[in-house]
């Protein structure tokens, strides 16, 4: 299986807790740099602290509604 990864770096710092409160995809790992998120069947996205951002098969359009 191919997979779509991208990254992207949309800020300076996100506040994880902030994030976590409202983003309410199923949560697979956590710790203080970084949220990791079964969207669904084969599509996850990964939050840093840092304010990066990486998406594994998403399309653009669904980078773009998301962020």
């Amino acid at each position: 299986m191919v997979y779509n990864i991208l990254a992207q770096q949309i800020s300076d710092n996100i506040n994880m807790d902030s994030f976590q409160s409202v983003y309410k995809a199923e949560l697979i790992n956590s710790n203080h740099f970084e949220l990791f998120y079964e969207v669904d069947a084969y599509r996850y996205v990964s939050v840093f602290k840092y304010g990066v951002i990486c998406f594994l098969n998403f399309d653009n359009e669904q980078v773009n509604e998301f962020i």
